[in-house]
């Protein structure tokens, strides 16, 4: 079955929603919340991959969700669709001429203490400029103006 004007703006209709569980994956992924939610997630994009199968028959798009089946951990489940739900996004975006149209980049989560150094010490920052050896024509002043 050819992607047809119905099938067409079905797939299209998908999009959101392929993104969304693409961004929410990823996001799951790499922050390491998965514990608990592999089911879930996993039986999420089976039924969104359905969605797509239904509309297309490409083999590739069916053969997705084979990784899913089988005794895996919640971590698996999720790195598995993490892979999967980007090769869904991407195979549904080319098909239907709208890849890389309105979607958003790529996410950068920071999972590491944020430790500022000078608020602890009750420091200014052309103080941590000065101390950190950084010293610029305003290090000076900010000196003066402590002493005076």
């Amino acid at each position: 079955m050819s992607v047809n004007d119905s099938n067409l703006r079905a797939l299209i209709r998908l999009i959101p929603m392929a993104r969304a569980m693409k961004d929410e994956v990823d996001k799951i992924a790499n922050l390491e919340l998965y514990e608990g939610g592999g089911d879930l997630i996993a039986a999420s994009f089976q039924r969104l991959l359905a969605g797509v199968t239904r509309l297309t028959d490409d083999p590739y798009v069916a053969s997705l969700g084979e990784g899913l089946s089988g005794d895996l951990s919640d971590k698996q489940k999720v790195l598995a669709v993490t892979l999967a739900v980007s090769q869904l996004t991407a195979y549904i975006e080319s098909e239907t001429g709208l890849a890389n149209l309105g979607g958003g980049g790529g996410h950068n989560y920071n999972t590491g203490p944020n430790i500022n150094i000078g608020q602890a010490y009750g420091l200014s920052p052309k103080q941590i400029a000065k101390a950190a050896g950084i010293e610029g024509e305003d290090a000076e002043d900010d000196e003066e103006t402590e002493r005076g």
